[in-house]
């Protein structure tokens, strides 16, 4: 800015400034408004949740671990069947572990190749 000689520079640069000032003023509105927007909770859940189904590898984890269960289950009922004694209870849930863990690794062991 040019130094200020006369009253009317002086009440130009004021007009300047006070332009300037209110330009300003309503860019820092608009910000703050979108700042409180933002920060309401249900933006900030949807926003969350919307990153989290577009995220590739949550995807790939919740398939990977839907693939792994499905396949106990599956071991599980082959080897227990219907029956609800404790004993066959006991090895079919132990079964469906191993058989889980096996799926789940062998999953990952693919992807990564």
């Amino acid at each position: 800015m040019s130094a200020i000689k006369t009253t009317i520079d002086l009440k130009l640069a004021i007009e300047v400034l006070q332009k300037q000032r209110s330009v300003e003023a309503e860019i820092l509105k608009v910000h703050v408004l979108l700042t409180l927007e933002n920060a309401k909770p249900s933006n900030m859940i949807a926003s969350s949740l919307s990153h989290l189904v577009h995220s590739k590898t949550v995807k790939e984890n919740v398939l990977d671990l839907t693939l792994g269960m499905g396949a106990g289950f599956v071991a599980k009922k082959m080897i227990v069947g219907s029956s609800t004694a404790f004993l066959p209870s006991v090895l079919g849930s132990m079964v469906q572990f191993f058989v889980s863990r096996k799926v789940l690794s062998s999953v990952k062991k693919m992807r990564e190749d």
